[in-house]
C-alpha cells in the first residue's frame, strides 16, 4: 500500500521537552513520514503480491559459511591451476577447435552446379515495406503459386532476417528451404566473383559464408529456447513459443540435411550449450535438440571409410564428460526449478522432474556406452571420482533390459581400471608391509635419539603444516587432502615433536584438523580417530623409562590431549578402560605405567572419574606411592582450592610445582571469576599481569584469548596504550586469532569501534601519536575475503588507513602541524625551542625519564609520548641522537630490550651502530615474558634477515655451532626459510668437512632432545661412526635436513672416489640398508641438483633390480616399494631442471632386453608369481619409455627381441588387468611413436616393424579378456574391482570376439555383374612414405595420448 500525504499535529496530552532543550529542536517528539520512491513502491507492490524468499547461502544453518566466502582451493595450488587452465585453454584453442571444412572438401561450394545452362537465379528488388510485407505473406500462403513470387526477391532480406521472418510468418518449409537457397547462392555469387582469380581465397570465403549462415541459425535457436521463461504465465503466447520451436527446429533439421550448415560448428555449438546450461527449467529442450542431431554428431550413420572425414573422437569424447556431469548436478540437487520466484512444495512432482530428466541422460550415456569406444570414458582423475558412482549407477539399467550382462561387466572394469590404475600408482602387495607407525630410540654413549617410522608420509602435509599460513585455507585442504588414518597419526606426531616445539599453535592446529576432518562428508568415525591417539600414546609411553620420560613430548601432548578433551573428540574414561584391560598396571618390572600415570595426573578429570583415576594410581603404590599422596583426586581438588584463595589475593605462587590438570581448573575458575565479578576497564598492567598468568604460568592460551574476547565485545579498554599493548599480544600469536576468536569480523568490527568511536576522543594525544598500522595490515592479509565480502567492514578498514596516515602527516608536516601536541603533552609550556641544543635536552631528559626506575608512571608514559613525537616531527635529529646514546654504552641491555618494546628504538639502528653479531648476542638473552612486542619484533628481524642472520656464525667454534644450529631448528618454521637454512647447511658441510658428522650429529640430536652435547661427545660419535649412521635416525620430522646432508654426502663420495661407479654405490646401498628401507628414502635425493650424480643414482638402482631378476633372487616388498618411488622421484626432479628426464644408458638398456627375455621364457605360473617384480619393471620401464623407443627405431637384433617379447607377454599376461593395461600402453604408444617419428633410413625394416604394431588390437574389451572367459568376467579375484555391478545370469554370453585381422582396413573393387569383390587393391601405408624433416618428440609422457582427447591427422607428411 504507498501511503497518502498527512499532517502531524502535537497530541493533547504530551508532556513538552525541558526549557534547555526547545531552542533549536521541536516542543513535541514527532517523525516524517516516509518518502517513499517509485523504485520502492515497485519493490512494495511486487513483495506484497508474490512475497519474498531468499535463498540460504548452506544447506543448513548448523554448516559454516566459509566455503561460500573463501575459494575451494588452497592458495597454493593457485599457479599451478593457472597453469593447468593455461593448457585447457590452449587445447581448446588449438586442438579442439573447427577449422571449417576445407581440408575436407566440404568448403566448396553446394551451388556450383546450379542446374541446366537456362536456369537464372532471381533477381534482388527494393520494395517499400509494405510490399515487402506482402510479397511475404504471398509466399507464406500455400494458395498462392510460387512461380509468381520467384521472379525476384526483396532486398533486405539477408541471413538472419530470411530466418526471423520464416518461423515468424510461418512460411511453409519447401518454400522456406527455397528462400534461404536462394539468398544463399546470391550472396555466394556476389562475393565469389571477387576471387574468381584466387582459388585459395575462394575456399577461406566459402567457409566463412557457411559458417556467417550456421551462426545465424544458432543465434535465433539460443534466443527461442531463453524465451520460454518469458511467457510462463500466459498460455497463448506460450503456445505460439512452442509453435515458433517446433518449426524452427524443422526448419533446422532440413538445413542440416541439405547442408546449408556446417555440421561441425553446429554440433560444437550443440555440446558447449548442452554443457553450460545452468537451470534445469532449459534443460530439456537442448536435451531434445541433441537427440535430434545424435547420429550427426556420434556418426553412428556414417559409412564413410575414411576417419579423417569423421567427428574427431574428442567430440563424443566432450559429449560423454558433458552428460555425466549433468547427471552428478542433477543427482545431487534438491530442487529443480533455481529460481527465487518459485518454491517447490510438492515433493512429489519434484522429484518427478527429477527422475525425467536423469532417464534422458541415462538413455543416452547408455547408448554411447554400448556403441562407441571405450575411450570416451577416460577422465582426469579428480572427474572420475565424480563419474564413477554415476556410471555404475547408470549401466546397472543395462543389466535388466540386455542378455549380455558379462560383456557390460567387462566394459565397466576395463573403463575402472584405466581410470583408476594408471603407471605410477603404489605398488605391489595389497597385504600391509610394515606397521603404520614404528618408534625406534637409538641409545648411543652420548644421548638417545627417538625416531618416528610411518608406513607412509605425506610430506605435502607436513609443509603446510610447518608453513601454517594465517590467510590458509585448512577447511578445503582437510576436505580433499587428509584422507588416510596414517595423515592422522602424521598430524598428532607433528604437534608433539619436539622438533616443532616454536610452533606455539601447533595443538590448537592439530586439534582444528581432526575436527574439521570429522565433520566432513566422508570424515572416519570419533570413535576410530579416538582409538588411533590413544594407540599412539600406549606407543609412547613404551619408549621412556622411569628416570626419562622425554619431557619435551610429553608436555605437548599433555596440551594436546586436554585440547581435544574440551572438543569432545577423545574421552578420559575411554584412555582409563584401555589402561586398565592392557595389564600394564599389574606388571611389575613395566615401566610405561609410570608414563601413563603422569599423563592421567595432567587432563582434565571430571568428577565421575573418581573412583577410576584413583585405582589407577593406587596400583603403582607398592612401586611408587607419591602417584597417590600427592596427586588423587581428593588432594587435586585441596590444591585447585587453595590456589583459588591465593590468586586473587596476589599471593606469589609457584605454578611449575603444579600438573596441567591443576592449572587448566584453576584457569577455568579464575576466568569465571572475572567474569562475573564487577566490570572495570583494563588497563595496560592488569592486561599484562593476566597474559602472564594464562600464557605462561597456566599455559592456557585459550583461555586468555576467551578474556581478550570478553573485554573487547565489553569494551572494557582504558586507553590506547592498553589498546596497543592488547594488539601486540594479538600480532605475537597471530596463528592463535584466527583459530580462538569465532567471529572474526564481529570482532575486528568491534575493535574499529573501540578505536575511533570511544578511545580517539577518550585518549586523544596517545591515539596521535600511536601507530596501528602493522595490527592494521595483518588483518588485511589475513582476512581479505572476509572484508571483500562484508561492505561495512571494508568501508570502516578504507576509513581506519586514512586515518593511519593522516597521523604521519600531522607529524612530518609544518610546526604548527605538530606543535599542538605538545601543547596537549604540556599544557602548563607556552613554547617549544626549536634548535639544536633544546632538542637535545628534550631527547636526553625525556629518555633519562623513561628510563629511570625511581619515576611513576604517569611521568614515563608522558616522557614516552614527548619521545615518539620527536622520532615522528625530527627523524633524523631523532636517529642522530639515538646513535649517540648508543655509542656512549651507557645502558643495560634490559634498557634497550624496554626502548625496543616501547618502539622508540628499532633492530636497524642497533645494526648500524655495533653490527649484527651484538644484535644476535642480545637476542640470546632471555627477555621478561611481559616483553611482547619486543619477542615479535625479535622473530619477524630474524625470519627477515635469516640468511644474514645464519652466515653470521662460524661452525668451527662449538658454540657458534650451537647458536647455528639453534636458529635453524627454531625458525625454519616455512619452506622459504628452509631453503635458506638448507642451502647454508650445505655451505657449511663443505667448508667443514672435517666436522660434518659432528655438526649434522648435533643438529639431529637437538631437534630430537632440544639439548646440546658437549664437544667431546660430538668427537667420541664421529670417531666411532661412519657417516652412514646419521641415517638410521631418519623420519618425516628431519627429512629436509637429511636432503641436505645427501647432497653434500653423496657429491662429497661422488668426487673422492673419481666418479667410480662401484664405490659410489657401495655407500649408496648401505644408506638404504641403515635406513632399512624406509619410504623416506626416495625423497632425500632432491636436492642434488648435478644430473651426471642423478643419472648414476638411477642407473645404479636399475642396474642392480635388473640383475637380481635375472639371477632369480628374491625381493623383499620394502626394497621394490622404495626402488620405484627412488626412480620416479629422481626422473620427475630430473624433468624439472632439463630435457633429459627419460634418458637410460646402453647398458641398462641391454640388461632392459635380458629382463624382457627372462619374463618370457618363464612359464605361466611362474610370470603370475613374480607379478610384483614385472609390475616394478614396466614402471621404470615407462619412466625412460622414450629412450627405449629411439633405441628400438634403430632396428638392432635387440630391439626385434623387445618387441617380441612386449607382444608375447602382452598375450600371456592374464592374470592382471592393471598389467595387461600397462603393456597396452606401451604398445600403444610406441605404435604412435613410431609412426610419427621421422628419421628410419631401412623403409623394408620399418614397414616390417609398423606392420607388427598395426597388428595391435584396438582399446576394447575383447583386447584385454580371451574369449574362453567371456560367460563370467568376475571368476579371476585379480579382475574384480570391488564393484557391487549387480549379478549376472550364469548362461549368458557375449559377442564374438573379431579375429586379429578383422582390425585392418582391405580394399577391393566391387564387380556388380558378378557381385562379389575382384582385384584386392595394394595401398602403401601413409607412415612408409619418406620423411626428410626434423620432427620433435610427439609422445614424451608415460599415459597414451588418447587419455588427453588429443588426435593426429592421417594426412601425409609435408
Amino acid at each position: 500500500m504507498i501511503p497518502s500525504k498527512y499532517k502531524l499535529a502535537p497530541p493533547d496530552d504530551l508532556h513538552p521537552y525541558s526549557e534547555s532543550e526547545r531552542a533549536k529542536h521541536k516542543i513535541y517528539p514527532d517523525f516524517d513520514p516516509w518518502k517513499h520512491t517509485k523504485e520502492e513502491d515497485e519493490i512494495l507492490l511486487n513483495f506484497v503480491s508474490k512475497g519474498y524468499y531468499s535463498t540460504s547461502k548452506v544447506n543448513f544453518e548448523s554448516i559454516s559459511a566459509r566455503s561460500s566466502l573463501q575459494d575451494s582451493l588452497p592458495k597454493l595450488s593457485s599457479t599451478l591451476s593457472e597453469k593447468f587452465s593455461e593448457v585447457v585453454r590452449i587445447r581448446e584453442r588449438e586442438i579442439n577447435t573447427i577449422k571449417g571444412n576445407s581440408k575436407d572438401g566440404m568448403a566448396a561450394s553446394k551451388f556450383t552446379d546450379l542446374c541446366g545452362p537456362d536456369f537464372k537465379l532471381p533477381s534482388r528488388l527494393t520494395l517499400t515495406d509494405h510490399r515487402k510485407e506482402l510479397w511475404l505473406q504471398e509466399l507464406s500462403s500455400p494458395y498462392t503459386p510460387l512461380h509468381k513470387i520467384t521472379s525476384f526477391i526483396p532486398h533486405g532480406l539477408k541471413r538472419r532476417q530470411v530466418l526471423e521472418q520464416c518461423y515468424i510468418k510461418q512460411i511453409p518449409l519447401k518454400r522456406a528451404v527455397w528462400l534461404i537457397k536462394c539468398c544463399y547462392s546470391i550472396e555466394w555469387k556476389t562475393g565469389i566473383a571477387k576471387y574468381a582469380n584466387s582459388p585459395q581465397e575462394k575456399d577461406k570465403f566459402n567457409a566463412h559464408l557457411l559458417k556467417e549462415w550456421t551462426d545465424n541459425f544458432v543465434h535465433i535457436l539460443e534466443k527461442l529456447i531463453f524465451e520460454m521463461t518469458q511467457h510462463y504465465n500466459d498460455s497463448v503466447k506460450l503456445e505460439a513459443w512452442k509453435t515458433e520451436v517446433s518449426y524452427f527446429l524443422k526448419l533446422v533439421g532440413n538445413c542440416y540435411t541439405l547442408e546449408l550448415i556446417d555440421k561441425n560448428t553446429f554440433h560444437f555449438w550443440i555440446l558447449q550449450f548442452v554443457s553450460k546450461v545452468e537451470n534445469f527449467e532449459y534443460l530439456p529442450l537442448p536435451l531434445h535438440i541433441l537427440e535430434l542431431f545424435w547420429s550427426g554428431i556420434c556418426n553412428t550413420n556414417s559409412t564413410k571409410v575414411n576417419e579423417s572425414e569423421s567427428n574427431p573422437l574428442y567430440m563424443v569424447t566432450k559429449l560423454t564428460d558433458i552428460l555425466l556431469n549433468q547427471y552428478y548436478i542433477i543427482l545431487h540437487s534438491k530442487s529443480m526449478i533455481n529460481d527465487d520466484k518459485y518454491i517447490i512444495n510438492d515433493i512429489k512432482k519434484n522429484n518427478s522432474i527429477k527422475e525425467s530428466l536423469l532417464a534422458s541422460i541415462q538413455k543416452l550415456i547408455c547408448i554411447l556406452f554400448k556403441q562407441q569406444s571405450l575411450e570416451v570414458f577416460l577422465f582426469p582423475p579428480t572427474s572420475w571420482e565424480k563419474y564413477k558412482p554415476c556410471l555404475i549407477q547408470i549401466t546397472s539399467a543395462l543389466y535388466r533390459k540386455s542378455d549380455e550382462v558379462a560383456e557390460i561387466k567387462r566394459k565397466l572394469e576395463l573403463i575402472s581400471y584405466r581410470n583408476e590404475t594408471l603407471k605410477y600408482t603404489p605398488p605391489i602387495s595389497e597385504n600391509k608391509v610394515k606397521d603404520d607407525l614404528i618408534l625406534t630410540t637409538f641409545t648411543e654413549n652420548s644421548g638417545s635419539i627417538t625416531v618416528v617410522e610411518l608406513s607412509q608420509v605425506d610430506t605435502g602435509l607436513t609443509g603446510a603444516l610447518d608453513d601454517n599460513a594465517t590467510d590458509f585455507d585448512w577447511t578445503s585442504y582437510s576436505d580433499q587432502e587428509i584422507s588416510t588414518k596414517i595423515q592422522i597419526i602424521q598430524i598428532i606426531l607433528w604437534a608433539i615433536h619436539p622438533s616443532r616445539h616454536s610452533h606455539y599453535e601447533a595443538g590448537q592446529l592439530a586439534a582444528k584438523l581432526l575436527l574439521l576432518k570429522i565433520n566432513t562428508m566422508d570424515g572416519f568415525p570419533e570413535y576410530e580417530i579416538e582409538d588411533e591417539i590413544w594407540s599412539l600414546v600406549f606407543k609412547l609411553a613404551k619408549l621412556s623409562d622411569k628416570s626419562k620420560a622425554l619431557p619435551a613430548v610429553l608436555e605437548a601432548l599433555y596440551s594436546l590431549l586436554n585440547t581435544l578433551i574440551v572438543y569432545g573428540l577423545i574421552k578420559v574414561s575411554t584412555y582409563i578402560r584401555k589402561l586398565i584391560s592392557s595389564g600394564i598396571l599389574y606388571l611389575t618390572e613395566s615401566n610405561d605405567k609410570y608414563i601413563h600415570c603422569r599423563l592421567l595426573i595432567n587432563l582434565k578429570m571430571s568428577p565421575l572419574m573418581k573412583s577410576q583415576y584413583n585405582m589407577v594410581l593406587k596400583n603403582v603404590m607398592d612401586q611408587d606411592p607419591e602417584y597417590y599422596n600427592n596427586y588423587n583426586f581428593d588432594q587435586i581438588v585441596s590444591i585447585v582450592e587453595d590456589l583459588k584463595v591465593k590468586l586473587p589475593n596476589g599471593d606469589a605462587i609457584e605454578y611449575s610445582n603444579y600438573p596441567m590438570s591443576v592449572k587448566i581448573s584453576l584457569g577455568e575458575w579464575y576466568l569465571t571469576y572475572l567474569c562475573n565479578g564487577k566490570l572495570v576497564n583494563e588497563t595496560r598492567e592488569s592486561l599484562t599481569e593476566k597474559y602472564v598468568l594464562f600464557a605462561h604460568q597456566l599455559n592456557t592460551n585459550h583461555l586468555y584469548f576467551k578474556w581478550i574476547e570478553f573485554i573487547v565485545y565489553h569494551q572494557l579498554i582504558e586507553d590506547i596504550e592498553t589498546l596497543e599493548y592488547l594488539m601486540e599480544v594479538l600480532l605475537r600469536y597471530k596463528k592463535l586469532f584466527s583459530q580462538y576468536i569465532n567471529d572474526h569480523v564481529l570482532f575486528i568490527k568491534t575493535f574499529i569501534f573501540i578505536i575511533r568511536r570511544i578511545l580517539k576522543e577518550r585518549d586523544s594525544i596517545a591515539y596521535s601519536l600511536t601507530s596501528f598500522m602493522d595490527f592494521w595490515k595483518f588483518i588485511m592479509k589475513s582476512y581479505s575475503l572476509e572484508i571483500r565480502a562484508d561492505t561495512d567492514l571494508r568501508s570502516e578498514m578504507s576509513a581506519v588507513y586514512e586515518e593511519e596516515k593522516a597521523k604521519k602527516e600531522i607529524t612530518e608536516g609544518e610546526k604548527d602541524s605538530w606543535m599542538g601536541l605538545y601543547q596537549n603533552i604540556h599544557p602548563d609550556s607556552t613554547s617549544l625551542d626549536q634548535n639544536h641544543t633544546g632538542f637535545s635536552e628534550l631527547f636526553l631528559t625525556n629518555l633519562k625519564t623513561f628510563l629511570s626506575s625511581k619515576q611513576d608512571k604517569q611521568a614515563k608514559k608522558k616522557a614516552r609520548y614527548n619521545l615518539l613525537l620527536l622520532m615522528q616531527a625530527k627523524n633524523r635529529d631523532y636517529s642522530k641522537f639515538i646513535s649517540i646514546y648508543l655509542k656512549r654504552k651507557d645502558f643495560k641491555t634490559s634498557d634497550l630490550v624496554n626502548l625496543l618494546s616501547s618502539k622508540l628504538l628499532t633492530l636497524d639502528q642497533i645494526k648500524n651502530t655495533y653490527g649484527l653479531k651484538y644484535v644476535l648476542e642480545l637476542f640470546d638473552i632471555e627477555s621478561e615474558s611481559n616483553c611482547v612486542f619486543y619477542e615479535y619484533q625479535k622473530r619477524c628481524y630474524i625470519e627477515l634477515n635469516y640468511k644474514s642472520v645464519l652466515s653470521e656464525y662460524n661452525v668451527v667454534s662449538h658454540h657458534e655451532m650451537n647458536r647455528f644450529i639453534f636458529k635453524i631448528v627454531n625458525h625454519s618454521t616455512s619452506a622459504k626459510l628452509k631453503e635458506t637454512a638448507s642451502a647454508l647447511l650445505t655451505k657449511n658441510l663443505e667448508a667443514n668437512k672435517d666436522k660434518a658428522i659432528q655438526l649434522f650429529y648435533q643438529l639431529v640430536y637437538y631437534q630430537n632432545n632440544l639439548e646440546f652435547l658437549s664437544s667431546e661427545e660430538l668427537q667420541e660419535f664421529a670417531v666411532n661412526n661412519s657417516p652412514q649412521k646419521l641415517y638410521s635416525y631418519l623420519d618425516f620430522t628431519n627429512l629436509w635436513l637429511f636432503q641436505s646432508f645427501t647432497k653434500f654426502y653423496i657429491h662429497e663420495t661422488f668426487q673422492n672416489t673419481n666418479e667410480d661407479k662401484v664405490k659410489v654405490g657401495d655407500v649408496i646401498f648401505s644408506i638404504i640398508e641403515t635406513t632399512k628401507y624406509n619410504v623416506l628414502c626416495a625423497k632425500i635425493f632432491e636436492d642434488i641438483r648435478d644430473h651426471r650424480v642423478t643419472d648414476l643414482v638411477i642407473e645404479l638402482f636399475e642396474q642392480d633390480f635388473f640383475k637380481k631378476i635375472i639371477s632369480g633372487e628374491e625381493f623383499k616388498a620394502e626394497f621394490l616399494q622404495m626402488l620405484i618411488e627412488i626412480i620416479n622421484h629422481l626422473s620427475m626432479h630430473k624433468g624439472k631442471t632439463n630435457d633429459r628426464s627419460g634418458e637410460q644408458s646402453h647398458t641398462s638398456y641391454e640388461l632392459c632386453v635380458q629382463v624382457m627375455a627372462h619374463f618370457q621364457q618363464l612359464s605361466d605360473s611362474e610370470l603370475s608369481a613374480k607379478e610384483i617384480e614385472l609390475d616394478v619393471f614396466m614402471k621404470i620401464f615407462t619412466v625412460h619409455q622414450n629412450s627405449v623407443f629411439q633405441e628400438i627405431l634403430r632396428d638392432t637384433e635387440s630391439s626385434s627381441a623387445m618387441i617380441e617379447s612386449l607382444f608375447a607377454l602382452f598375450e600371456r599376461v592374464n592374470f592382471s588387468l592393471r598389467l595387461k593395461l600397462m603393456f597396452y600402453e606401451v604398445l600403444s604408444s610406441l605404435k604412435s611413436y613410431c609412426t610419427y617419428e621421422a628419421g628410419i633410413s631401412d623403409e623394408q625394416s620399418r614397414t616390417k616393424l609398423m606392420h607388427k604394431l598395426m597388428c595391435l588390437p584396438p582399446f576394447q574389451v575383447s583386447s584385454f579378456f580371451p574369449e574362453e572367459d567371456d560367460t563370467d568376467c568376475t571368476r579371476d579375484p585379480a579382475l574384480s574391482l570391488g564393484l557391487d555391478l549387480g549379478t549376472a545370469s550364469a548362461n549368458s554370453t557375449s559377442s564374438t570376439t573379431p579375429s586379429e585381422g578383422t582390425h585392418k582396413k582391405r580394399c577391393a573393387i566391387w564387380d556388380k555383374r558378378l557381385h562379389k569383390y575382384t582385384g584386392e587393391l595394394q595401398r602403401k601405408p601413409y607412415y612408409c612414405i619418406k620423411n626428410y624433416q626434423d620432427t620433435e618428440d610427439i609422445n614424451n609422457c608415460s599415459l597414451n595420448l588418447s587419455l588427453f582427447d588429443a588426435r593426429y591427422e592421417r594426412n601425409n607428411p609435408r
